[in-house]
Protein backbone atom coordinates (compact mmCIF):
# COMPACT_ATOMS: atom_id res chain seq x y z
CA UNK A 1 0.00 0.00 0.00
CA UNK A 2 1.03 3.74 -0.71
CA UNK A 3 1.95 5.38 2.32
CA UNK A 4 0.81 4.93 5.85
CA UNK A 5 -0.77 8.56 5.98
CA UNK A 6 -3.83 6.61 7.09
CA UNK A 7 -2.76 5.91 10.21
CA UNK A 8 -3.48 9.51 11.41
CA UNK A 9 -6.89 9.35 9.92
CA UNK A 10 -8.40 9.63 13.55
CA UNK A 11 -7.08 12.67 13.77
CA UNK A 12 -6.76 14.37 10.90
CA UNK A 13 -10.66 14.04 10.15
CA UNK A 14 -11.77 13.79 13.74
CA UNK A 15 -14.21 10.96 11.87
CA UNK A 16 -15.53 8.66 15.12
CA UNK A 17 -14.99 11.74 17.46
CA UNK A 18 -17.50 13.90 15.07
CA UNK A 19 -19.84 11.02 15.01
CA UNK A 20 -20.41 11.28 18.71
CA UNK A 21 -20.49 14.74 18.77
CA UNK A 22 -23.28 15.27 16.29
CA UNK A 23 -25.05 12.45 16.63
CA UNK A 24 -28.98 12.79 17.40
CA UNK A 25 -30.80 11.84 20.47
CA UNK A 26 -31.80 8.43 21.06
CA UNK A 27 -35.76 8.51 19.52
CA UNK A 28 -35.24 11.88 17.14
CA UNK A 29 -34.46 10.61 13.80
CA UNK A 30 -35.72 14.74 12.69
CA UNK A 31 -38.86 13.35 10.33
CA UNK A 32 -36.30 10.53 8.62
CA UNK A 33 -37.01 7.11 9.06
CA UNK A 34 -34.77 3.85 8.49
CA UNK A 35 -33.62 2.83 4.74
CA UNK A 36 -36.47 0.38 2.92
CA UNK A 37 -33.47 -1.98 2.29
CA UNK A 38 -33.54 -2.63 6.40
CA UNK A 39 -30.36 -4.53 7.01
CA UNK A 40 -29.62 -5.31 3.97
CA UNK A 41 -28.83 -1.31 3.66
CA UNK A 42 -25.72 -0.30 2.57
CA UNK A 43 -25.77 2.60 5.00
CA UNK A 44 -26.00 0.66 7.92
CA UNK A 45 -24.54 0.52 11.40
CA UNK A 46 -23.99 -1.89 13.48
CA UNK A 47 -23.58 -1.76 17.34
CA UNK A 48 -23.48 -4.22 20.14
CA UNK A 49 -26.03 -4.49 22.59
CA UNK A 50 -26.08 -7.43 25.38
CA UNK A 51 -23.30 -8.20 23.48
CA UNK A 52 -25.25 -9.14 20.30
CA UNK A 53 -24.89 -7.27 16.74
CA UNK A 54 -27.46 -5.15 16.29
CA UNK A 55 -27.70 -3.71 12.83
CA UNK A 56 -29.12 -0.34 12.15
CA UNK A 57 -30.81 1.31 8.73
CA UNK A 58 -29.70 4.32 7.72
CA UNK A 59 -32.05 7.45 8.16
CA UNK A 60 -33.17 9.06 5.11
CA UNK A 61 -36.48 11.13 4.16
CA UNK A 62 -37.06 9.10 0.74
CA UNK A 63 -37.66 5.31 0.33
CA UNK A 64 -33.94 5.05 0.33
CA UNK A 65 -31.21 6.24 1.39
CA UNK A 66 -28.15 7.63 -0.87
CA UNK A 67 -26.64 4.27 -1.31
CA UNK A 68 -28.96 2.53 -2.09
CA UNK A 69 -30.41 4.77 -4.16
CA UNK A 70 -26.95 4.92 -6.25
CA UNK A 71 -27.03 1.02 -6.14
CA UNK A 72 -30.16 0.32 -7.53
CA UNK A 73 -28.89 2.69 -10.14
CA UNK A 74 -25.99 0.53 -10.95
CA UNK A 75 -28.33 -2.64 -11.03
CA UNK A 76 -29.87 -0.67 -13.56
CA UNK A 77 -27.13 0.04 -15.64
CA UNK A 78 -26.09 -3.37 -15.64
CA UNK A 79 -29.53 -4.62 -16.31
CA UNK A 80 -29.35 -4.42 -20.92
CA UNK A 81 -25.96 -6.14 -20.67
CA UNK A 82 -27.42 -9.29 -18.44
CA UNK A 83 -30.25 -9.38 -20.92
CA UNK A 84 -27.88 -9.66 -23.65
CA UNK A 85 -26.16 -12.24 -21.98
CA UNK A 86 -29.19 -13.80 -21.08
CA UNK A 87 -30.29 -14.24 -24.62
CA UNK A 88 -26.74 -15.85 -25.48
CA UNK A 89 -27.54 -18.72 -22.88
CA UNK A 90 -31.24 -19.54 -24.22
CA UNK A 91 -30.18 -23.01 -25.59
CA UNK A 92 -27.50 -23.87 -23.67
CA UNK A 93 -27.98 -26.40 -20.59
CA UNK A 94 -28.53 -25.02 -16.64
CA UNK A 95 -24.80 -24.14 -15.83
CA UNK A 96 -25.85 -24.67 -11.64
CA UNK A 97 -27.81 -26.13 -9.39
CA UNK A 98 -31.17 -29.22 -9.71
CA UNK A 99 -32.16 -29.81 -13.38
CA UNK A 100 -36.21 -29.51 -13.26
CA UNK A 101 -38.29 -32.69 -14.19
CA UNK A 102 -39.30 -33.02 -18.05
CA UNK A 103 -42.17 -35.22 -18.73
CA UNK A 104 -42.58 -37.26 -21.31
CA UNK A 105 -42.48 -35.89 -24.63
CA UNK A 106 -40.51 -33.58 -27.32
CA UNK A 107 -37.96 -31.41 -25.26
CA UNK A 108 -38.27 -27.33 -25.81
CA UNK A 109 -35.51 -26.00 -27.80
CA UNK A 110 -34.68 -23.06 -25.37
CA UNK A 111 -34.64 -22.27 -21.96
CA UNK A 112 -38.17 -21.35 -20.19
CA UNK A 113 -36.72 -20.17 -17.01
CA UNK A 114 -34.36 -17.89 -19.37
CA UNK A 115 -37.00 -17.26 -21.69
CA UNK A 116 -39.73 -16.26 -18.86
CA UNK A 117 -36.89 -13.88 -17.07
CA UNK A 118 -36.44 -12.09 -20.42
CA UNK A 119 -39.63 -11.10 -20.71
CA UNK A 120 -40.65 -10.66 -17.18
CA UNK A 121 -37.54 -8.31 -16.95
CA UNK A 122 -38.51 -5.90 -20.21
CA UNK A 123 -42.04 -5.70 -19.34
CA UNK A 124 -41.63 -4.74 -15.86
CA UNK A 125 -38.72 -1.82 -16.68
CA UNK A 126 -41.21 -1.08 -20.01
CA UNK A 127 -43.71 -0.29 -17.49
CA UNK A 128 -42.05 2.00 -14.66
CA UNK A 129 -40.51 3.90 -18.13
CA UNK A 130 -44.05 4.58 -18.87
CA UNK A 131 -45.17 6.15 -15.55
CA UNK A 132 -41.89 7.82 -14.67
CA UNK A 133 -42.47 9.35 -18.66
CA UNK A 134 -46.15 10.30 -17.41
CA UNK A 135 -44.46 12.03 -13.79
CA UNK A 136 -41.81 13.88 -15.17
CA UNK A 137 -43.73 14.72 -18.28
CA UNK A 138 -41.46 13.19 -21.01
CA UNK A 139 -41.92 12.72 -24.60
CA UNK A 140 -44.43 9.20 -24.04
CA UNK A 141 -42.54 5.93 -25.42
CA UNK A 142 -41.97 5.06 -28.94
CA UNK A 143 -45.36 2.74 -29.56
CA UNK A 144 -43.24 1.02 -32.47
CA UNK A 145 -40.17 0.00 -30.26
CA UNK A 146 -41.32 -3.55 -29.46
CA UNK A 147 -41.33 -4.46 -25.60
CA UNK A 148 -39.22 -7.64 -25.78
CA UNK A 149 -36.20 -6.84 -27.27
CA UNK A 150 -32.92 -5.77 -25.93
CA UNK A 151 -32.87 -2.07 -28.00
CA UNK A 152 -36.17 -1.47 -25.28
CA UNK A 153 -34.68 -2.88 -22.33
CA UNK A 154 -31.92 -0.69 -23.02
CA UNK A 155 -33.85 2.40 -23.35
CA UNK A 156 -36.19 1.59 -20.48
CA UNK A 157 -32.77 1.11 -18.34
CA UNK A 158 -31.27 4.50 -19.07
CA UNK A 159 -34.01 6.48 -18.99
CA UNK A 160 -34.73 5.47 -15.40
CA UNK A 161 -31.38 5.65 -14.11
CA UNK A 162 -31.01 9.38 -16.04
CA UNK A 163 -34.63 10.10 -13.51
CA UNK A 164 -33.70 7.54 -11.19
CA UNK A 165 -34.76 10.51 -8.49
CA UNK A 166 -38.82 10.59 -10.24
CA UNK A 167 -38.61 6.74 -10.04
CA UNK A 168 -38.01 6.33 -6.63
CA UNK A 169 -40.24 8.92 -5.21
CA UNK A 170 -43.21 7.91 -7.54
CA UNK A 171 -46.71 7.78 -5.14
CA UNK A 172 -48.40 4.47 -5.01
CA UNK A 173 -50.57 4.21 -8.42
CA UNK A 174 -52.34 1.19 -10.46
CA UNK A 175 -50.00 -1.30 -12.50
CA UNK A 176 -50.50 -4.77 -13.39
CA UNK A 177 -48.01 -7.46 -12.53
CA UNK A 178 -48.56 -10.87 -13.43
CA UNK A 179 -47.75 -14.02 -11.15
CA UNK A 180 -46.83 -17.21 -12.76
CA UNK A 181 -48.77 -20.65 -11.96
CA UNK A 182 -47.37 -23.82 -11.81
CA UNK A 183 -48.58 -25.48 -15.00
CA UNK A 184 -50.83 -28.39 -14.94
CA UNK A 185 -49.98 -32.37 -15.20
CA UNK A 186 -51.19 -34.64 -17.91
CA UNK A 187 -53.65 -31.93 -19.75
CA UNK A 188 -55.39 -30.16 -17.08
CA UNK A 189 -55.07 -26.59 -16.29
CA UNK A 190 -52.06 -24.70 -14.36
CA UNK A 191 -52.97 -25.55 -10.71
CA UNK A 192 -53.91 -22.54 -8.20
CA UNK A 193 -53.42 -24.65 -5.33
CA UNK A 194 -51.08 -27.58 -3.94
CA UNK A 195 -51.96 -31.12 -3.42
CA UNK A 196 -53.01 -29.92 0.58
CA UNK A 197 -55.62 -27.72 -1.34
CA UNK A 198 -54.19 -25.05 0.46
CA UNK A 199 -52.97 -21.14 -1.23
CA UNK A 200 -49.76 -21.16 -2.46
CA UNK A 201 -47.94 -18.62 -0.83
CA UNK A 202 -47.47 -16.66 -3.87
CA UNK A 203 -50.51 -16.17 -4.08
CA UNK A 204 -51.59 -14.68 -1.10
CA UNK A 205 -50.65 -11.04 -1.31
CA UNK A 206 -52.51 -10.89 -4.05
CA UNK A 207 -55.32 -12.45 -2.61
CA UNK A 208 -57.43 -9.70 -2.36
CA UNK A 209 -56.55 -7.56 -5.40
CA UNK A 210 -58.64 -7.35 -9.05
CA UNK A 211 -57.87 -10.01 -11.50
CA UNK A 212 -57.59 -8.41 -14.41
CA UNK A 213 -56.78 -11.75 -17.02
CA UNK A 214 -56.26 -15.53 -16.04
CA UNK A 215 -54.25 -17.09 -18.85
CA UNK A 216 -52.84 -20.98 -18.72
CA UNK A 217 -49.90 -20.14 -16.57
CA UNK A 218 -50.29 -16.72 -15.30
CA UNK A 219 -53.09 -14.86 -13.34
CA UNK A 220 -52.73 -10.81 -14.37
CA UNK A 221 -53.40 -8.69 -11.56
CA UNK A 222 -54.05 -4.83 -10.75
CA UNK A 223 -52.11 -3.92 -8.00
CA UNK A 224 -51.00 -0.40 -6.15
CA UNK A 225 -47.04 0.25 -6.30
CA UNK A 226 -44.88 3.21 -5.75
CA UNK A 227 -41.13 3.88 -5.99
CA UNK A 228 -39.82 1.61 -2.80
CA UNK A 229 -41.60 -1.30 -5.11
CA UNK A 230 -39.60 0.13 -8.01
CA UNK A 231 -36.36 0.00 -6.41
CA UNK A 232 -37.07 -3.49 -4.96
CA UNK A 233 -38.00 -4.93 -7.97
CA UNK A 234 -34.93 -3.71 -9.96
CA UNK A 235 -32.62 -5.02 -7.04
CA UNK A 236 -34.68 -8.69 -7.62
CA UNK A 237 -34.36 -8.58 -11.81
CA UNK A 238 -30.84 -7.98 -11.44
CA UNK A 239 -30.03 -10.60 -8.66
CA UNK A 240 -32.30 -12.52 -10.19
CA UNK A 241 -30.16 -12.41 -13.62
CA UNK A 242 -27.01 -13.10 -12.19
CA UNK A 243 -28.21 -16.08 -10.47
CA UNK A 244 -29.87 -17.67 -13.26
CA UNK A 245 -26.29 -16.60 -15.16
CA UNK A 246 -24.08 -18.58 -12.36
CA UNK A 247 -22.86 -15.45 -11.77
CA UNK A 248 -23.33 -14.98 -8.25
CA UNK A 249 -20.58 -15.22 -5.82
CA UNK A 250 -20.70 -17.35 -2.59
CA UNK A 251 -21.47 -15.18 0.75
CA UNK A 252 -18.14 -13.45 1.51
CA UNK A 253 -16.53 -13.66 5.07
CA UNK A 254 -17.72 -10.61 7.00
CA UNK A 255 -15.00 -8.95 9.57
CA UNK A 256 -16.96 -7.88 12.41
CA UNK A 257 -16.51 -4.95 14.23
CA UNK A 258 -13.54 -3.36 11.94
CA UNK A 259 -15.03 -0.28 10.32
CA UNK A 260 -13.49 0.42 6.29
CA UNK A 261 -10.59 2.83 7.00
CA UNK A 262 -11.90 5.18 4.12
CA UNK A 263 -12.79 8.51 6.07
CA UNK A 264 -15.17 9.24 3.29
CA UNK A 265 -16.79 5.53 3.92
CA UNK A 266 -16.05 4.43 7.53
CA UNK A 267 -18.91 1.50 7.17
CA UNK A 268 -19.26 -1.91 9.18
CA UNK A 269 -18.75 -3.56 5.75
CA UNK A 270 -15.47 -5.33 5.70
CA UNK A 271 -15.28 -8.87 4.34
CA UNK A 272 -12.49 -11.30 2.73
CA UNK A 273 -11.17 -10.30 -0.24
CA UNK A 274 -11.20 -12.47 -3.28
CA UNK A 275 -7.99 -14.04 -4.65
CA UNK A 276 -7.10 -11.89 -7.28
CA UNK A 277 -7.45 -13.24 -11.00
CA UNK A 278 -4.18 -12.17 -11.80
CA UNK A 279 -1.67 -14.13 -10.11
CA UNK A 280 1.05 -11.82 -10.50
CA UNK A 281 -0.85 -8.71 -8.55
CA UNK A 282 -0.49 -8.90 -4.63
CA UNK A 283 -2.95 -10.85 -2.77
CA UNK A 284 -5.15 -8.84 -0.28
CA UNK A 285 -7.10 -9.17 2.89
CA UNK A 286 -10.05 -7.51 3.30
CA UNK A 287 -12.10 -5.61 1.08
CA UNK A 288 -15.04 -2.98 1.99
CA UNK A 289 -18.34 -4.53 0.85
CA UNK A 290 -19.68 -0.35 0.09
CA UNK A 291 -16.46 1.41 -1.48
CA UNK A 292 -14.59 -0.99 -2.26
CA UNK A 293 -10.99 -0.62 -0.92
CA UNK A 294 -8.99 -2.92 0.19
CA UNK A 295 -6.28 -3.72 2.50
CA UNK A 296 -3.26 -6.32 2.85
CA UNK A 297 -3.22 -8.74 6.34
CA UNK A 298 -0.75 -5.65 7.56
CA UNK A 299 -2.25 -2.99 7.03
CA UNK A 300 -5.56 -4.95 8.09
CA UNK A 301 -3.87 -5.81 11.54
CA UNK A 302 -2.54 -2.00 12.68
CA UNK A 303 -5.99 -1.03 11.49
CA UNK A 304 -7.84 -3.02 14.00
CA UNK A 305 -5.44 -2.52 16.56
CA UNK A 306 -5.74 1.12 16.53
CA UNK A 307 -9.54 1.44 16.16
CA UNK A 308 -9.50 -0.81 19.49
CA UNK A 309 -7.08 1.18 21.16
CA UNK A 310 -9.41 3.73 20.11
CA UNK A 311 -12.75 2.48 21.16
CA UNK A 312 -11.47 1.32 24.68
CA UNK A 313 -10.04 4.67 25.28
CA UNK A 314 -7.00 3.04 26.32
CA UNK A 315 -4.30 4.92 24.11
CA UNK A 316 -5.79 7.57 21.64
CA UNK A 317 -4.45 11.30 22.61
CA UNK A 318 -5.94 14.01 20.04
CA UNK A 319 -3.81 16.22 17.98
CA UNK A 320 -4.55 19.11 20.35
CA UNK A 321 -3.08 17.29 23.17
CA UNK A 322 -0.43 15.81 21.47
CA UNK A 323 0.76 19.94 20.65
CA UNK A 324 0.54 21.02 24.24
CA UNK A 325 -2.68 22.68 23.25
CA UNK A 326 -4.77 20.68 26.06
CA UNK A 327 -7.19 23.49 27.27
CA UNK A 328 -8.52 23.66 23.55
CA UNK A 329 -9.50 19.69 23.73
CA UNK A 330 -13.22 19.33 23.91
CA UNK A 331 -12.83 15.34 23.18
CA UNK A 332 -13.72 14.04 26.28
CA UNK A 333 -12.65 10.63 25.97
CA UNK A 334 -9.05 12.21 25.09
CA UNK A 335 -6.41 9.98 26.95
CA UNK A 336 -5.43 13.25 28.80
CA UNK A 337 -8.31 12.48 31.30
CA UNK A 338 -5.56 9.53 32.65
CA UNK A 339 -3.08 12.02 33.59
CA UNK A 340 -5.18 15.11 34.86
CA UNK A 341 -6.47 17.02 31.91
CA UNK A 342 -8.78 19.58 33.33
CA UNK A 343 -11.35 19.80 30.44
CA UNK A 344 -12.00 16.92 29.36
CA UNK A 345 -11.81 15.12 33.02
Amino acid sequence: MAGQGWKHSFERGDSFKERQRHAQPAGDAGGQHPCARAEWCYGRTVSTVDGKPVITAALTYRAYCDRCAAHIGECLDALPAAYVRLHGELGEAPRRGQMSHVPFGPRLPLREDIDALMRHMAVTLCSWEARVRAVARLEPRNPELAVDTARSVEQSAEKLATHLEVLLALQPGWMVRAVPLAPGRHGKPAAICDEAGMLLERLEPIAETDIIRLGVDFIATLVTLDGQDAGREILQLHYKALSTLGETRQQAETLDGVPCRNPECEDMALERAEPPSDPSLPAMYSQCASCHAQMSREDFTAWAAMYAAWADDSALVCRRCKGGRCRECTYSRCACANHGHAIAA
